[in-house]
């Protein structure tokens, strides 16, 4: 894999998601005559073992980690191995809360501060986009 490639997929993606959801775009294909980034953006689908969200939650960022990469996340940070991070463990900011495989190479998920592991919102496994929320926590006070 080029350098080219790797800083593609690692700086250059997450903005192209990001303008794909801006400007609501369904697909995206970028890409020269050795590489093409496709992306092709679902609809958001409900989470009906999220708790309900305050009635001001477009003014509150909601307590949760989220991963910037899209790719497959992953509680563990090998097959076979015990998840790093279970609900009910109280983690310290920057803590790892799991994993986003992107072609092979494993990128952390953070505790954006500290708090307790209430769920996980992704099952192991499961494909996850870039700003897609991972786990909710609750804030240690």
């Amino acid at each position: 894999m080029t350098n080219e490639w790797e800083r593609a997929l690692s700086e250059v993606l997450p903005d192209l998601v990001e303008t794909a959801r801006n400007e609501r775009l369904e697909e995206l294909e970028v890409g020269d005559e050795r590489h093409t980034i496709r992306l092709r953006l679902a609809e958001p689908q409900a989470d009906t073992s999220a708790a309900p969200e305050p009635a001001d939650a477009e003014s509150a960022d909601p307590p949760v980690a989220r991963t910037a990469h899209v790719g497959i996340f992953h509680r563990a940070p090998d097959d076979g191995a015990d998840p790093i991070a279970e609900p009910g463990d109280d983690l310290e900011e920057g803590a790892t809360v799991g994993f986003v495989d992107v072609l092979g190479v494993f990128h952390e998920v953070p505790a954006p501060f500290d708090g307790t592991i209430e769920a996980f919102l992704v099952p192991d496994g499961q494909p996850v986009e870039y700003g897609q929320a991972i786990a909710r926590l609750t804030p240690a006070e």
